[in-house]
């Protein structure tokens, strides 16, 4: 359904045309009273008005899906609506992600970054959730090309520290494989996978190939490579802060949980990636979608109430699973972070 045809009906309002004015004053905060069946409208005109992204933030996950299929259809492709989902996973929990809730927020973050005008929907607990700072989603992303120098094994290890699961097979969004001077990789943003073909440390050719067949489909000038997941392993060695890694207090732990522990923080420390490493990730990002707005950003929250009380719901389940964790040994057992800046190191 098309319904962009309607929009210039709706922006021509006289109310809607003074709220237009006021969305280029800085630090504005404003509270609009609108029925649910007219949030989806307003948001689209406002975001055509606009000189920048606008971030509209709800309480829930499942009002994100349908606000964003609302969007569509009011915008009709004039601007890209691009979904930035929670991850599925609870803190505490050791269960991994959806791999497409993380290729669709890595996506979200990369585009924020050319300060095009589209509108970001997330949900309360999908804004919460610590992601990748521009820097380090700067630092992390290369292009590589015919040509190009390339340290085969070197650059396993970078990708495997990028949350890439090294893999004999390269058959989903994220993986690599290894067979002698060939190099399969399937970047989490790509369509399909790219075949690199080095001779000795030169890439000879880039090639996409189907991950079914695995047969080559065609050339690629150029392929470029992002991180997989929402943290680099290695972002926490040399912080100003000392380092949260080395802080990580495991005298209450259980002994087989400390012990896990203490194999698996080496190889973070080094930049080492290991099955489960995605564990660890609300541990060692750094920012939040709103760190990757640009000034020229509108943001909408939609019931900030209602909002307030999901991510409080979020936090009790969160406690929940804790005390069920920390149950297996004794009560009072876990992992915390010594001396950590409010607000900035969460424990684990």
């Amino acid at each position: 359904m098309n319904l962009s045809g309607l929009l210039s009906q709706i922006e021509g309002a006289p109310s809607l045309a003074r709220l237009r004015q006021m969305l280029g004053r800085e630090h504005l905060r404003l509270t609009i009273g609108l029925p649910d069946s007219a949030k989806a409208a307003v948001l689209a005109a406002l975001a055509r008005a606009g000189d920048g992204p606008l971030l509209a933030v709800v309480a829930r996950e499942d009002r994100a899906e349908a606000l964003v299929e609302e969007l569509c259809a009011w915008l009709g492709g004039t601007l890209p609506v691009v979904p930035f989902p929670q991850r599925d996973v609870l803190p505490y929990e050791r269960l991994a992600p959806d791999p497409e809730a993380v290729r669709q927020r890595l996506t979200a973050i990369s585009l924020l970054a050319d300060g095009d005008r589209r509108v970001v929907v997330a949900s309360a607990m999908a804004l919460a959730q610590r992601t990748l700072s521009p820097q380090e989603l700067a630092d992390s992303t290369r292009v590589l090309r015919p040509g190009s120098r390339l340290d085969p094994d070197r650059f396993l290890a970078q990708l495997a520290a990028l949350g890439y699961a090294i893999e004999p097979l390269v058959e989903r969004a994220g993986q690599a494989s290894r067979r002698g001077g060939i190099i399969d990789v399937f970047p989490l943003q790509a369509e399909a996978p790219v075949r690199i073909e080095l001779v000795g440390r030169e890439i000879e050719s880039l090639r996409r190939f189907d991950p079914e067949t695995q047969r080559s489909t065609g050339p690629a000038e150029g392929v470029e490579m992002g991180p997989a997941q929402e943290a680099v392993l290695a972002s926490d060695a040399g912080s100003g802060r000392g380092g949260t890694l080395a802080r990580l207090d495991l005298s209450r732990c259980s002994a087989e949980a400390r012990q896990r522990f203490q194999e698996e923080l080496p190889l973070l420390a080094s930049g080492t990636g290991f099955a489960g490493d995605h564990f660890y990730v609300p541990l060692l990002a750094r920012a939040t979608l709103l760190d990757h707005l640009p000034p020229s950003s509108a943001v909408v929250v939609d019931e900030e109430s209602d909002a307030a009380a999901a991510l409080e719901e979020v936090e009790r389940e969160a406690a929940h699973e804790l005390r069920r964790q920390v149950g297996r040994a004794h009560p009072g057992d876990g992992v915390r972070v010594v001396d950590a800046e409010p607000d900035h190191e969460p424990s684990r």
